[in-house]
């Protein structure tokens, strides 16, 4: 079954996981949305699956982008990729080619904030993002999904 998820990063970072197309977490990385707890490297090794979808959002800039896929099955790696940490629980992505382009959309819009079954304070919308990951329903995923490609040709 495929999962949705908002990966949470910084501007810079993002850069680099684009390009590198890996995605990764540190082994305490905080993992919202699962009722199970424990190590982020635990929780992110039997939930993070080939075939979920990825949505990033760069904390900073309050922008949300991509849609990628899960292209491998979760492995540790401790090689450095990037600047502040070494992020070693990770797995490949690819970028999901849906026809159109998608683009880079501020996340704090009233509109969308308000569709979003997991914020359930908007004044405090931030407040859910203040992880790794985030684990969202399909109706979620829809939601942003419409809200990066509209407008797109």
């Amino acid at each position: 079954m495929v999962q949705y998820w908002i990966c949470v990063t910084t501007p810079i970072n993002l850069e680099i996981v684009l390009k590198n197309e890996v995605w990764g977490i540190e082994d305490d990385g905080r993992i919202m949305g699962i009722k199970e707890k424990g190590p982020g490297r635990e929780i992110f090794g039997k939930h993070v699956k080939i075939g979920d979808r990825l949505f990033f959002y760069s904390k900073g800039n309050y922008m949300i982008q991509g849609v990628y896929e899960v292209a491998s099955n979760p492995y540790r790696d401790h090689t450095r990729k990037w600047p502040d940490k070494t992020y070693p629980n990770r797995v490949e992505i690819h970028d999901i080619n849906l026809g159109k382009p998608t683009r880079p959309t501020l996340f704090n819009s009233p509109s969308l904030l308000k569709g979003l079954s997991f914020v359930k304070n908007l004044s405090q919308w931030g407040t859910y993002l203040q992880c790794s990951m985030r684990l969202i329903t399909k109706e979620d995923y829809e939601l942003i999904l419409l809200l990066i490609t509209h407008g797109s040709s």
